[in-house]
């Protein structure tokens, strides 16, 4: 990890090698969330990275890819993973403290509304609650 000032006066920039694709990151209280795809072992690492000095704090592993971006209610990372689930990734720690099938492709990023989290995936829109449990389905 290689660090200096930021010519923005944002007050950080940073480097961080990562094995794989990184995804789209997610910043959330300071902290930046970040798929990783690693494409020899078709294996999706989601980690914590500290914002200000680019330290990781914890990668946990998911099978298979991840093409969208996650969310989070500043409690967890709520992050698709392979072709079909989500899971959420405690914000502390990296535990999973719950994984979701949605049962068909998930290619959107979940959107956090009114304590629900809704996501498109395949011809159905889905809605969790922050437990994992489904509230609805096919709108």
């Amino acid at each position: 990890m290689q660090q200096d000032r930021s010519p923005l006066g944002v007050g950080f920039r940073w480097t961080l090698p990562v094995e794989g694709i990184g995804r789209v990151p997610l910043l959330k209280d300071g902290v930046v969330g970040l798929s990783v795809y690693d494409h020899r072992t078709w294996e999706t690492r989601f980690g914590a990275i500290e914002a200000r000095t680019g330290e990781p704090l914890w990668w946990t592993h998911l099978y298979s890819t991840a093409y969208a971006r996650a969310a989070s209610d500043g409690r967890h990372f709520f992050a698709p993973f392979g072709p079909t689930r989500i899971a959420a990734l405690s914000m502390a720690n990296g535990a999973v403290d719950w994984v979701f099938d949605t049962g068909t492709r998930v290619r959107s990023s979940p959107v956090l509304a009114d304590s629900e989290l809704i996501m498109a995936a395949g011809d159905r829109v889905i809605a969790l609650g922050l437990d994992g449990k489904p509230r609805r389905r096919s709108l």
